[in-house]
Parts: C-alpha cells; sequence; structure tokens
C-alpha cells in the first residue's frame, strides 16, 4: 500500500529551513564559554621599570590578549579586598564589646561574692561564684581569665571553709596549682586565708605535674597559656601545673583560638586547632605573600571564594627575582620562580605564560571529555567535538533533520486540506 499526503506549503518551507538550523548546530563549534572558573591577578613588591616588571607586564598582555582565558578585572578583588576587611572590622568591635560586657558582668558577680561573704552569707557567696565561673570562658583575655578564675577559688575556699573546713583544701590546692607566685595581700585576706594557701603552694611545689602539645594549622602561631606566651605551634610536652588552664592560640589574619584545658596528675594533654582566615590586615599583597613563601593558602582560598573566581595568578619581586605562583581554589598551588635576568639562563614572558596552558580550553585537541577547564564547563559525557571548520553530517543529525520533518507534518493534520491517495 502507498500513502500520499500533501501538507500545506507554509508547513512545508518551514520544516525544510529546521534542516540547516539543526544541522548547523552540530557543525559549527560554538563560542568559548566563560564559566565560573575565571582568574584574578594580584602583584606585590614589582618596581616600575625593572626587568621583572617588563617582564610581567609582556606576560600580562600575552594573557589579556588570549581569548580562551577569562582575566577577571581588578575592581573584581578590590572590592572583595574593602567589603572583606570592613566585615572583620565589624566582628572585632562586636567582640570587644562583648568581651567588655562580660568582663562587667563577672566583675560584677565577684563582687557580689565579695559582699555575701562579709555578710556571712555564704550560700549567696558560693551561687555568685559559680556564675561567675560559668561565664569566665566568655572573657576572650586568657591572662584576666587566670587572675579571675583564681580570685574565685580563693573566694570558694574562704566560703567552704566558714561552712566546713574539712573540703576547702582542695580549693586552696587548686588555687595554689594555678598561680603558685601569687602573693596575698593582707588588707584582703585575713591570715588564717594566707597559711592556708602558702601550705597548698609547699605542697604543690613537689608535687604533680602535666603536659601540654599544641598542633595545628597554621603553624608558627603563637600559644598563650593563662596570660604567659608558652612558644610557637608545634609545641611539644609544654609543663603545666594540673587544674584549670586557659589556652589562646594566635595567628595574624586570622581568628584567634581559644579553650580552657583540664589537666589531671601526670596526664599528657593535645589540642590540635585549626584557624579560620580573619581577612587581611595592612598591605594586602604583602600579607598574602608572606603567607604563600610560608606555603599557607588558606587566605588565598578564601579570597577565591569570596570573589567568585577559580585561580589566582600571583606575582612578587623579592631581589630581583620574579616569583609566580597559581593558586587553585581545590587547594593545588603551582609554585614558578622566574629570574628575569642571569648569567645561566634567560626567561620570556611565555614562561609565566606557560602557567595557565593547562586552563585554556583547546577545543581541537579535547581529550578529556569531563576534565574542566577555565572558561567552560566539562564536556557533557558522550558528546563528541568536531573538527574546527568541519562540515560532516553526523548520522543522528540527519536521523533528526527527518524526525523533525516528520513532527512538523503531522503537526499540520488538522490544518487546510489534505489529498490522500490509496493505491494496492
Amino acid at each position: 500500500m502507498r500513502v500520499k499526503r500533501n501538507a500545506p506549503l507554509s508547513i512545508r518551507l518551514i520544516s525544510a529551513l529546521l534542516i540547516p538550523v539543526y544541522t548547523s548546530i552540530n557543525i559549527i563549534p560554538g563560542p568559548v564559554c566563560a564559566g565560573e572558573n575565571s582568574i584574578a591577578v594580584l602583584e606585590y613588591g614589582i618596581d616600575t621599570g625593572s626587568p621583572a616588571s617588563d617582564l610581567w607586564h609582556d606576560a600580562l598582555e600575552l594573557i589579556g590578549n588570549d581569548p580562551l582565558l577569562l582575566v577577571k578585572d581588578d575592581d573584581v578583588i578590590t572590592d572583595t579586598l574593602k567589603s572583606w576587611k570592613q566585615e572583620a572590622s565589624e566582628r572585632k568591635e562586636a567582640g570587644r564589646a562583648l568581651f567588655l560586657a562580660y568582663r562587667g558582668k563577672v566583675r560584677g558577680l565577684v563582687d557580689s561574692a565579695w559582699d555575701s561573704y562579709f555578710g556571712f552569707k555564704f550560700d549567696d557567696a558560693l551561687s555568685s561564684v559559680r556564675d561567675a565561673n560559668g561565664l569566665l570562658d566568655m572573657v576572650s583575655d586568657t591572662a584576666l581569665q587566670s587572675e579571675l578564675l583564681f580570685e574565685l577559688l580563693l573566694l570558694e575556699a574562704m566560703a567552704v571553709r566558714a561552712i566546713d573546713n574539712d573540703t576547702s583544701s582542695k580549693l586552696f590546692t587548686r588555687a595554689a596549682r594555678l598561680k603558685p607566685d601569687a602573693q596575698l595581700p593582707d588588707e584582703k585576706y585575713s591570715p588564717q586565708i594566707v597559711k592556708a594557701f602558702e601550705k597548698a603552694v609547699k605542697k604543690e611545689l613537689s608535687g604533680a605535674r602535666s603536659a601540654v602539645s599544641i598542633n595545628g594549622l597554621p603553624s608558627g602561631a603563637k600559644v598563650v597559656i593563662d596570660g604567659e606566651t608558652a612558644g610557637v605551634s608545634p609545641l611539644s610536652g609544654y609543663e603545666v601545673t594540673p587544674g584549670s588552664h586557659f589556652l589562646e592560640v594566635g595567628f595574624e589574619g586570622f581568628e584567634t583560638y581559644r579553650m580552657r584545658i583540664s589537666a589531671k596528675d601526670w596526664e599528657a594533654i593535645t589540642v590540635n586547632y585549626t584557624l579560620e582566615p580573619s581577612g587581611p590586615s595592612g598591605n594586602p599583597t604583602e600579607y598574602f605573600y608572606e603567607r604563600l613563601k610560608a606555603g599557607n593558602t588558606a587566605s588565598l582560598n578564601e579570597l577565591l571564594a569570596r570573589a567568585g573566581v577559580g585561580h589566582i595568578l600571583f606575582t612578587a619581586e623579592e631581589n630581583g627575582v620574579l616569583k609566580t605562583w597559581l593558586i587553585g581554589s581545590g587547594g593545588g598551588i603551582l609554585d614558578s620562580r622566574i629570574t628575569p635576568t642571569g648569567p645561566e639562563t634567560e626567561h620570556s614572558p611565555e614562561d609565566i605564560y606557560s602557567m595557565l596552558h593547562p586552563l585554556r580550553i583547546q577545543r581541537e585537541e579535547v581529550a578529556d571529555l569531563n576534565s574542566l577547564y577555565l572558561n567552560a564547563p566539562p564536556l557533557q559525557a558522550g558528546f563528541e567535538e568536531t573538527e574546527k571548520g568541519g562540515n560532516s553530517l553526523k548520522w543522528y543529525t540527519l536521523l533528526g533533520g527527518i524526525i523533525l520533518i516528520s513532527l512538523a507534518a503531522g503537526a499540520a493534520q488538522g490544518e487546510g486540506t489534505s489529498q490522500v491517495e490509496v493505491s494496492w
């Protein structure tokens, strides 16, 4: 049987036009897409007119003229750094206000405990001591925390001694362990209290000890215990007396880590920390450069995330040597030191430009369909690239054109008039 159907002229024209439109999608290579993976440029300490400066700016010209590299405008990083520093400043001011509020609250509770003690209201004094101790961790100053805890331990020992003398010795021992060198003023403490404290100190001089080890990132952070500098991280086996101590780990450009540690007799404690970037201080590029030299990219990774870029090309000049780093959002780092002049070898702008080659999308040389390139999302699995300027029609292109014609003809079934001829 043979069926013949005549569709209106308009439908046939539309169907005919769809064929080259559809096939061009597969024949003509599309433009390079600018995806989220882009690059920002930072430089530090490059003297204008120096050989390193000429080399660097020639490399920048090569990079900027490459249509396959998406280089972010300088304003993107400038605005990001500005907002980041403002956020860090506001957070610092808020922390300072919070510190002053809690310091005032704890000091008020300590004064209330003293008033209750001298008013022979020992239970009220113990209640104020417990409340103050509960807020002590919010006072972000290890020296002040240690002083306040020492005073609270003595107040608690005095109040307990007035109620039950047998249990107060343990509290005097805790105070003696915290500050064995403290001298109690006679105008504030009675002779009996001074004697009880000195007795505890003598006992603790030859008593148990504990050890604290501090490890974490970034290394080289300053470690403070009870207001006294203990050293820099990593810190191993730092001797402390058993009992409570206040620890602070700080590094410029990072949030300070604080905690209260409690050590038992002869116990070895290990504290692990990870400091979060708080924002660049001072000269931002100098700040980043110092961390790069130490192999720390945490702050630059934070900048990558805030600026919405995938990579940062960072270059600095030091003693005539042009040092270049490529930092990726995944934490990777490529370290290249380029010397503009020297007796053994000379370098060209292509040396820096070549660092970015893995980030360029080579449409005619794509080997891994799932690779991520700088300016384009990963190619979908099962989708092939045709050769640049190629004219070959794929089998699925022809099939798609036939399907489009069939659909268009079918859509016109109810329009106009159709002539059907049936023959056997």
